[in-house]
């Protein structure tokens, strides 16, 4: 029976890269995603095939031949890539050393010859997806001295996650054939890259196969990643939208790959998740693809999903890279970065929604500000499930929507109703082990503050301070003996623990507390340390009434 699948045959991966034709991606197709697990594997079995007479198994592929001759990758593009990759590195590295040879790696593997006639330039055989094809072409395919493209690549501002990727397998394989021929002379070392692509080319060997048309190449790509092959929701949902695009797919691919540029280095799963929770409601991640599945059915509801997706990419990447110069004012970067310092993404869905419905930046920053203290009860103190914050946020989120709620005052008073009460709060804050010194930074800044208003944001270096050190001196060993201390049940406690400004001493911070006090009084400026100056003993009692101390103040700062 005809299935539409022709030409099964095993070949070596040299048959394919020398085809006179270009090999292109088509819509549905995932960006360049393999990482050094996958680069390791592929350069391991290629070092281990030049002395070897056996050949390896490199996988399937799946070809549609299109009616120019173009051929369209529908399962082999990582393999066919990260190759090319490699080919492009060695040529690189024959270049850069005026070996000839350079010439007949470039025209045999990487460029293309279907076309070429004198005076023109050769298509490049390999052709990525929009993400990838401009940043593959000019720091893999085009010929370049690499320590060149290094210093060229220093001067990329923002290169988004899969195009980093594709940078890394450079590097990645430059460092690995670098420590192959480092005790090599040039002869053996242009001897010994001749070989490995010269085996990786005979001994790789798939099974390649050839589709009739696009429906079934789809079918097969969607067969083949329900059978095991390691998508993510990104990729899925790729497929997904494209798939009943229509007519819009080419609209659709081009908001897609805005998407994808503005998000840069977020995770974008993550980010679909996020929108969806400020917009739609509670959701698994897991179960994301499905809930889309019931609500966007059409092209329309496509792209108009697309475009509201597109429209807050930019500012999703903002709030989690803040920068002045999106924000356009210095305390909102400031406030976001200590948000961020106790959650990077719970309160994300609501700051989406304030950013997106909220104009003033009054507003916008009192809805930081109370996020960021809430965070510090409910979650950093507390340790309340985070679902049950999700939720309240989700649900939040989709009343800013609604304009239901547009004031900084309503949004506090529903987290009031989940609050942590003060004396649960002061209560878990005394017993409290803070092991993240950043976590236990934004603290002592909070309380500072909280006990001098009027205090700048601290210019100089902090540094954080452990009273009892983590690694006693000997006067410490006998006082700790003597008071029946253990040091690993107190030296995380916030009341065991201080700020200074800029860096202690390095013979000091193990010292006794009598030796560490007079290094205190140089920061009295700090109102926190003035009740550590000449302190003779730091027993059970002195821990925890500073505990205290803090954690009523921690409480009074914090108050929704």
């Amino acid at each position: 029976m005809d299935i539409g699948i022709t030409d099964l045959k095993s070949r070596p991966i040299e048959e394919i890269l020398q085809r006179k034709a270009t090999y292109k991606l088509p819509v549905f197709q995932r960006e360049y995603s393999w990482t050094k697990s996958e680069w390791n594997e592929f350069i391991e079995d290629g070092l281990a095939l030049i002395n070897s007479k056996e050949g390896h198994f490199f996988g399937f592929m799946t070809f549609r031949i299109e009616v120019n001759g173009d051929v369209i990758i529908i399962e082999g593009q990582q393999r066919l890539s990260t190759l090319t990759i490699l080919i492009c590195l060695v040529r690189d590295i024959l270049y850069q050393d005026h070996q000839a040879l350079w010439e007949k790696f470039d025209q045999e593997f990487i460029k293309s010859t279907d076309t070429y006639k004198v005076g023109e330039t050769r298509h490049l055989r390999l052709q990525l997806s929009d993400l990838n094809h401009n940043f593959f072409r000019k720091y893999i395919q085009e010929v370049n001295n690499p320590n060149n493209k290094i210093e060229q690549y220093k001067d990329e501002k923002k290169v988004n996650k899969s195009n980093q990727l594709i940078w890394s397998c450079y590097k990645y394989f430059l460092d690995e054939i670098n420590k192959q021929t480092k005790k090599k002379n040039n002869q053996q070392k242009y001897e010994f890259l001749r070989d490995l692509i010269q085996s990786i080319n005979q001994k790789f060997i798939v099974v390649s196969t050839e589709v009739r048309n696009e429906i079934i190449a789809y079918n097969i790509f969607q067969t083949l990643n329900n059978r095991g092959l390691d998508l993510s929701l990104t990729d899925l949902m790729k497929v997904y939208l494209f798939g009943i695009a229509g007519s819009k797919i080419e609209d659709a691919k081009i908001i897609w790959d805005e998407i994808r540029e503005n998000l840069g280095q977020v995770n974008t799963n993550t980010f679909f998740r996020h929108y969806w929770l400020s917009t739609e409601g509670i959701v698994k991640e897991s179960d994301l693809l499905k809930e889309m599945k019931k609500r966007i059915k059409g092209k329309s509801e496509v792209i108009n999903f697309l475009e509201n997706l597109k429209s807050e990419s930019e500012m999703y990447e903002a709030l989690i890279s803040p920068s002045k110069d999106y924000w356009g004012d210095k305390e909102i970067v400031e406030l976001l970065e200590d948000l961020q310092i106790l959650s990077k993404q719970l309160p994300l869905p609501i700051l989406l929604a304030v950013s997106k419905c909220l104009n003033t930046k009054k507003e916008l920053k009192q809805i930081i500000d109370l996020l960021t203290k809430y965070t510090f009860r409910y979650q950093t103190i507390a340790e309340k499930e985070n679902k049950n914050y999700e939720r309240l946020l989700s649900d939040t989120s989709i009343q800013i929507r609604k304009r239901e709620i547009t004031k900084c005052e309503e949004i506090a008073k529903i987290l009031r109703k989940e609050d942590v009460d003060d004396e649960t709060f002061q209560y878990i804050f005394v017993d409290k082990e803070i092991k993240r010194a950043n976590v236990a930074k934004y603290i002592f800044r909070l309380i500072e503050k909280h006990l001098d208003p009027l205090q700048e944001k601290f210019s100089s270096t902090l540094t954080l301070e452990h009273i009892l050190p983590r690694k006693p001196d000997e006067e410490w060993k006998k006082y700790l003996i003597k008071n029946k201390m253990v040091v690993e049940d107190f030296v995380h406690r916030i009341g065991n623990m201080t700020i200074l400004l800029g860096k202690i001493n390095s013979k000091l911070k193990n010292k006794f507390i009598t030796k560490k006090s007079k290094h205190y009084e140089k920061d009295t400026v700090l109102k926190i340390n003035q009740g550590l100056i000449d302190k003779k003993t730091w027993n059970t009692k002195d821990i925890e009434d500073r505990s205290w101390w803090l954690a009523e103040l921690a409480n009074d700062a914090t108050k929704i």
